[in-house]
């Protein structure tokens, strides 16, 4: 048989338990190459999407594989619209000085001392990450904290480890703020915007306080800083460095109603991502329109994060066509039987497994279907705690690794255009125990408030 007839075949060539061993194979193929850093993350995911089609569609006769239609099909647009849109937006406002502005300010209004600083950023980011979502939250605070730094002489780093936690913690406490928690949301409709603030934000309230505390305790070397300094700082002139007021005037108002409609999204009903890509689009036709600055624009997007999204979304769509998530949801329902209790444990830590590792939407899409399916089976009375707990699981697993949330991508890919470079593992022994903590508060939680009182 040649390579033409091998494409055409109409039947499977490969046995399916073949199949879903390859497929988990090229996975983790994937997050190998990605933690050991030999080939970039972006081109590692990318290859292995390509080889997971090719492998299903060779051996499981899946003819529209290869279609671009299909393969489009299994990318989640309105987070690369949404991310992309921002990305135009935060960079252009970053080119007028805007942020630097704020930063000075920012850094004033806490005299210049880092911790009184670092928890600020932290509140922010928590809070923004509950209303907006993580990942635009991340894209404006970022280049905030980089500012910042920057005019204090300080590391960054702790800044940018502390914005990751809180933007996953903060993205659980509400319906909107985390990509689990929207795709939760959007499958029940019975469950309202106000009981996901009422059943989640305790619990992320706690793993906030936890969180801090740690975060305090293991940088406060890091959070040294010279009076000379914070002498310095207090008589910086904010004004001076926006460098393009009529500009940053522009980008500002564009930013605030991009803000309104993502608070606004219950009333309006305008995706993130169509509410993001507009913006882009209307600051671009406000800024100078010559070649060289809308290049200058778009090259600034983040484009190995975008990439390297749809790669992992292709994958995860490449494990489902296998069988993968019938396995998983099969072999969980097994194992809990009808122990609400035990159900709602064995949720909650699973899918902060597989958020930590593979990212929280993957785990999202496994899990929602398996949570559904447990539910009608065993027709509980108090089913909603099983989705309470499959969202704290999901958003606050996402801590774990820098894959576990696309925000985790974005401030670690913004941190490397300034610089600062920090590895898989480097993330991974802080972002770990983070996660444990987190995951294990909100069990305890669960556990007292649905099955104890």
């Amino acid at each position: 048989m040649d390579f033409i007839n091998i494409f055409s075949y109409p039947n499977s060539l490969i046995p399916i338990y073949l199949q879903q061993i390859l497929a988990v194979v090229i996975f983790l193929i994937t997050f190998v190459f990605i933690t050991t850093e030999r080939i970039h993350r972006t081109i590692i995911a990318l290859l292995c999407a390509v080889l997971m089609l090719l492998m299903l569609r060779i051996g499981g006769g899946h003819e529209e594989l290869l279609s671009i239609e299909t393969i489009a099909e299994f990318i989640d647009w309105e987070t690369i619209a949404l991310l992309t849109g921002m990305m135009i937006i935060v960079n252009i406002a970053v080119e007028t000085g805007i942020f630097s502005f704020f930063a000075i300010k920012a850094a004033k209004l806490s005299k210049g001392k880092p911790i009184g600083l670092l928890i600020s950023f932290c509140i922010v980011t928590g809070i923004g990450s509950a209303f907006l979502d993580n990942v635009t939250t991340v894209l404006l605070v970022v280049p905030i904290t980089l500012s910042v730094t920057k005019i204090l002489k300080l590391n960054p780093v702790p800044f940018f480890f502390s914005e990751i936690f809180f933007s996953n913690i903060g993205g659980a406490a509400t319906q909107i703020g985390d990509p689990p928690n929207i795709m939760i949301g959007s499958q029940n409709p019975q469950l309202s915007f106000m009981e996901f603030i009422y059943n989640l934000s305790p619990a992320a309230i706690i793993s906030g306080i936890i969180t801090l505390g740690i975060v305090l305790l293991i940088y406060r070397k890091d959070l040294l800083m010279d009076n000379t300094e914070i002498e310095t700082l207090m008589h910086i002139d904010a004004d001076k460095y926006i460098t393009d007021h009529a500009q940053a005037k522009k980008s500002l108002t564009v930013l605030l109603v991009v803000l309104f409609f993502f608070f606004t999204n219950s009333v309006f009903h305008i995706s993130g991502g169509a509410v993001a890509m507009a913006g882009a689009i209307v600051l671009l036709l406000l800024t100078k329109n010559n070649e060289s600055k809308l290049e200058h624009v778009f090259g600034k997007v983040e484009w190995t994060t975008i990439f390297l999204l749809i790669g992992l979304f292709i994958q995860v769509k490449g494990l489902e066509i296998a069988g993968i998530i019938d396995v998983i949801a099969n072999t969980l329902f097994s194992l809990v039987g009808d122990n609400t209790i035990l159900a709602s444990s064995v949720i909650m830590w699973f899918s902060s497994l597989f958020s930590g590792f593979s990212g929280n939407l993957p785990s999202a899409t496994v899990m929602i279907p398996v949570v559904q399916n447990y539910i009608e089976f065993t027709s509980l009375a108090n089913s909603d705690v099983l989705w309470w707990s499959l969202s704290l699981g999901a958003c606050l697993g996402g801590i774990a690794t820098l894959l576990g949330c696309p925000a985790n991508i974005v401030v670690v890919n913004m941190a490397q255009k300034e610089g600062y470079h920090i590895s898989y593992f480097d993330y991974l022994k802080f972002g770990l125990p983070i996660a444990l903590l987190s995951v294990l508060s909100s069990q305890i939680y669960v556990l007292l408030r649905y099955f104890v009182f």
